[in-house]
């Protein structure tokens, strides 16, 4: 019984990740990209969960030699222009990924057919996301973070067991698994696969979970890839069974997710060809859990940014958790209530803003890790010439498929 208790203590923030990073960009990638490719896209979903894994594992392998977070290091050893660049980044992409995970909350309660308060659709989403905003914030706000943990592990439990179970109710249409090709046509699906799945700039969150539980040092680094392992597999999982759904119940029937009327409209096709009394709502079950889970992880992990580089930006060294501090609470209903003015704003198009701000995070990333984690003095932890090269690749990924969306 130790034993399991140890093991899960070791995954909850790989957990975490998966919740924060499982979101609606995720949800509207796969099924935007399913719909569009079907399965023989499956391909950029396991590179999307093996870039982010080697990335987080990365990012906290440099915090625990230098006992500095990437953010950190960013924010002390970059030029002061290239800081500031950097925190202009940050400030747009958190009002646009907190925007688009409430505009996404509101439009997937919807989807339960809740009553409408307002003749306007418009107006009645802004309102739905602006409430699960607040009720979001007011959980997160008042409770510690090993309640905050097992909270976020009942709603991955629900999303994954949701979606699985909604596989089972699919008729499959041959093939079953297609060909891998690359939609030379749509290259700008492959960047929101790779991209959404398992999150962007969150990744920085697991960085500060791992503070929480004393990882101080590289004796834990074999519990930091088994708990980001756990994490990415999870992502990783539900992703492809996104795709599966949608490749065989939208795509057959010619049905493109590429706005938020068509994902609507997916939703409602998803519910006739699946059973309305039970496939429908394991389906959208699924899809309002990752959403909740998502902006509950965001609400919690994103203020750790502000908090954290504003005690650098003072140059005070902080030694406790982020979340008792002024700075981490104020930022936290700070960014809810300015993503809020922009809530009349459809859901999808935030989503596409915020997923395609997020993927201009993934080169730099590895770039810095390129450098940061090639020096000798790391020994046996020095990253290898084959994993340095895997980031360049990746790095050229992204380059050729913005040059190829331009040419179109």
């Amino acid at each position: 019984m130790q034993e399991i208790k140890r093991y899960l203590s070791i995954i909850l923030p790989g957990i975490l990740l998966a919740a924060t990073g499982i979101g609606a960009s995720d949800f509207f990638g796969a099924t935007w990209a399913g719909t569009v490719a079907g399965t023989s896209i499956l391909w950029a979903i396991i590179l999307g969960v093996l870039l982010k894994y080697l990335l987080t594992v990365g990012m906290v392998k440099w915090q625990l030699y230098s006992g500095k977070t990437l953010l950190e290091t960013w924010l002390t050893s970059f030029p002061k222009w290239l800081q500031w660049i950097f925190i202009s980044y940050f400030l747009i992409w958190t009002i646009l990924v907190c925007a688009a995970l409430m505009g996404a909350c509101g439009m997937a309660i919807q989807q339960f057919d809740v009553p409408k308060l307002h003749s306007n659709s418009k107006y009645n989403n802004a309102f739905y996301a602006g409430l699960h905003g607040i009720l979001g914030w007011l959980l997160v706000r008042f409770i510690r973070f090993d309640g905050f943990e097992k909270v976020i592990s009942f709603v991955v439990g629900f999303m994954f067991l949701s979606i699985v179970l909604s596989c089972f109710k699919v008729e499959i249409h041959p093939p079953a698994i297609e060909y891998p090709t690359f939609p030379i046509n749509k290259p700008v699906v492959i960047l929101a696969i790779i991209s959404g799945i398992g999150g962007t700039v969150t990744l920085l969150s697991f960085s500060y979970w791992v503070k929480e539980k004393e990882w101080h040092d590289l004796s834990k680094f074999k519990e930091v890839k088994i708990s980001a392992a756990t994490g990415y597999i999870i992502s990783g999982l539900f992703g492809a069974c996104i795709l599966f759904i949608v490749s065989h119940v939208l795509r057959p029937h010619g049905i493109l997710a590429d706005s938020e009327e068509s994902a609507k409209q997916a939703f409602r096709k998803i519910g006739s060809l699946m059973g309305e009394s039970m496939g429908r709502y394991f389906f959208i079950s699924g899809f309002y859990a990752a959403v909740i889970g998502s902006m509950l992880g965001v609400w919690q992990s994103v203020p750790y940014f502000f908090a954290n580089g504003y005690y650098l930006l003072k140059k005070q060294d902080y030694q406790g958790s982020y979340t008792q501090t002024t700075p981490y609470r104020y930022f936290q209903m700070g960014m809810i209530l300015i993503a809020m003015m922009f809530l009349v704003q459809k859901a999808q198009i935030l989503l596409v803003m915020y997923s395609l701000f997020g993927s201009l995070f993934m080169p730099m990333v590895a770039i810095s890790l390129i450098f940061l984690n090639s020096k000798r003095e790391l020994g046996r932890y020095k990253n290898s010439l084959l994993l340095n090269f895997f980031f360049v690749m990746v790095v050229i990924l992204y380059g050729c498929i913005i040059l190829i969306e331009l040419s179109y």
